[in-house]
């Protein structure tokens, strides 16, 4: 589950009633088997969002890439950056400073195409292998048509009225969980940095949980490394046969 396919007039509120639908859903068609919701990046926020208002409706929930409190991860980004930049790329990081810290939407699009393009020339954004090998990855479905190219270019315009909850985004106050939570993140990645999720795992109460580190992998986890997240989503699973 991932936010990339938004129109302008989407809210969150909507998409957590979509979801809710979905969800309700395929309890119907399987009544008998467990549910596991996964979120990916800003489809974590949504994620996690959903758990906090539906939560027994789901068995578990896994987060990859997850945002828990974007402030505190865009400043780890952006230290990183600074670790790397030159001097003029530190005059360019302050200013997106300046634009992580509005609450206006357009300001928070620029801050993250700033940074996202540092990231890119330092070769720390994304994944492994940029933006042609998800082109390939995506065209070898069978269900791809030449149009879905259309949302993957336009992802951050379509997103555009969903920043504000992306800025916003903290759920430090979130601690009880009824249900298994696991998080799995990438070693190498700077645009959700799992730092932020494992400290945040480590003040939560939740049946049971875990963090999941994937080496040499970047925010887009499963395109870098699909196997070690085949591997922990199998062993996710097969410990709800002690159940």
């Amino acid at each position: 589950m991932g936010l990339s396919n938004t129109s302008s007039t989407v809210t969150l509120e909507a998409l957590i009633e979509d979801l809710d639908e979905t969800i309700s859903y395929l309890r119907q068609i399987y009544p008998n088997q467990k549910l596991i919701l996964l979120g990916h990046s800003r489809g974590s926020l949504l994620g996690l969002e959903y758990i906090k208002k539906h939560g027994t409706k789901v068995d578990a929930y896994v987060g990859m890439g997850q945002l828990i409190h974007f402030k505190a991860g865009l400043k780890k980004t952006m230290d990183y950056c600074a670790s790397l930049a030159n001097e003029g790329d530190m005059r360019k990081l302050e200013a997106l400073k300046t634009y992580a810290e509005s609450t206006s939407p357009e300001d928070l699009k620029k801050a993250c195409i700033g940074l996202e393009q540092m990231q890119t020339k330092y070769k720390i954004a994304g994944f492994q292998g940029g933006m042609l090998k998800l082109l390939k990855i995506v065209s070898h479905s069978p269900v791809f048509r030449l149009s879905d190219l259309i949302p993957i270019f336009s992802t951050m315009k379509n997103n555009i009225n969903l920043f504000p909850c992306v800025g916003g985004c903290d759920f430090r106050a979130l601690t009880t969980f009824p249900i298994p939570v696991y998080w799995i993140c990438g070693r190498n990645d700077w645009q959700a940095p799992g730092e932020v999720v494992a400290a945040y795992d480590q003040t939560i109460i939740a049946p049971r949980k875990g963090v999941y580190w994937i080496e040499n992998a970047g925010h887009f986890t499963d395109l870098d490394q699909p196997e070690a997240c085949i591997k922990v989503l199998n062993e996710i699973c097969l410990s709800f046969q002690a159940d």
